[in-house]
């Protein structure tokens, strides 16, 4: 007889894909809010959704006026900081 919360039972043999093939919420630009601190933090992140499906990443760093003062200039930066370190890696 099957449980009725048999779907909380771990599986073997189980591949994660991904349902989607976008990411829309992200923190990898290195140390500009409460995301990734380092590039090789944010590596090992792309890697895993890679590993996943996706396809695409649309990285969100917070702007808050007191907490996180990230600027339009301070985020391409950080974005341009971490294509330059992927296409090294």
């Amino acid at each position: 007889m099957t449980s009725l919360f048999a779907f909380l039972s771990p599986k073997k043999n189980i591949q994660t894909k991904a349902i989607v093939e976008v990411d829309i919420h992200s923190h990898l630009l290195a140390g500009i809010d409460d995301g990734v601190s380092n590039m090789e933090q944010a590596l090992a992140i792309i890697k895993k959704f890679m590993a996943m499906g996706y396809k695409k990443i649309v990285t969100t760093p917070h702007i808050m006026q007191d907490f996180y003062r990230n600027t339009p200039s301070i985020i391409r930066e950080k974005l341009k900081e971490l294509k330059d370190y992927l296409n090294k890696n």
